[in-house]
């Protein structure tokens, strides 16, 4: 587990932080429908990432993929 979250966690972290910020820029739009759209996408990819970093390790460690 400490193994996946030192070599996978990190660049797991920047994709989904560089995501979040892209849709996040999508919240400063004047149009109301794209604002949410910027919200939801943003919270989304953070619970995935969350999910990605705590869960994908106990799977593997779980099943020994």
């Amino acid at each position: 587990m400490r193994f996946c979250n030192r070599h996978v966690g990190r660049p797991i972290a920047i994709g989904t932080l560089m995501l979040v910020l892209g849709f996040g820029a999508v919240m400063a739009s004047g149009f109301a429908t794209l604002r949410e759209f910027g919200l939801l996408s943003s919270v989304t990819m953070a619970l995935c990432a969350l999910t990605d970093l705590v869960l994908l390790p106990a799977i593997l460690v779980r099943f020994r993929i």
